[in-house]
This record gives structure tokens, sequence and C-alpha cells, in this order.
């Protein structure tokens, strides 16, 4: 477990990479780009086929890395692995329900049930 410049906490469970935001915003351009580089990487690694965000601490999100969850996606998706997102807020699953996000991402409301999906269970410590 590992805590980053970047404010992500990183953890394995089983086969999946769990990364947590300790942020309660991701707002700005500098703050985003770190983010994505970071989260980039990680899906890049050979051994991260399943990857789980946690947004359990984040409050407000902006477009900029809706876009940037789009090209982890899509890093993620073209090594055959898996993506999924939980603990959102209401506010961001609006966001991402207006954009029609939620039919590209599998969102689950806690990370026991997304780990779950994956054939891995473990409770949020």
């Amino acid at each position: 477990m590992s805590a980053h410049e970047t404010n992500l906490l990183i953890q394995t469970s089983g086969d999946v990479t769990l990364v947590s935001f300790l942020d309660i915003s991701i707002l700005s351009h500098s703050q985003i780009r770190s983010l994505g580089d970071e989260l980039l990487m990680i899906a890049a690694q050979k051994h991260v086929k399943n990857l789980l965000l946690d947004f359990h601490d984040v409050r407000y999100l902006s477009s900029e890395m809706l876009g940037t969850l789009v090209a982890v996606y899509k890093r993620i998706f073209t090594r055959r692995g898996r993506l999924r997102l939980c603990s959102m807020e209401a506010d961001l699953l609006q966001l991402l329900d207006t954009l029609g996000l939620d039919r590209v991402f599998e969102i689950y409301p806690d990370q026991e049930s997304a780990l779950a999906s994956f054939g891995t269970t473990r409770g949020r410590a």
C-alpha cells in the first residue's frame, strides 16, 4: 500500500488493483494531469488486469477528469482488462448519467460489491 504525491492510495486485493482518490475535489488542470499520468501508468502495467477506482472521498469532479477516466478505460480495455468505479456521490453519478458515461463504466455503490464483481471480496478498511 502506498500514498503518492498525486493523493492516490494504491492497494491490491487478489488480482484487483484498487486505487482510492484521497482528495475531496478533482478540479484543477495540474491535479488532473498528475492524476491522469499516474492512472495511465498504473493501467499500462502488465500485471494490472483488473482496476477498481474508488471515489469514496471525492465530492467534486471536473469534466476534464472524466476525459481522463475514459482514457484509462481505453488503456485497460485494449489490454483486455476490466475497469470498475465505486463509491461515487449521487451528484457524480448524475453527471455520469447525464453524459452517458454510465453506459461506458461499470459503477458499483461500494468497494465490496465492486470487488465481488471481479470475483474478489474485501471490505473497506
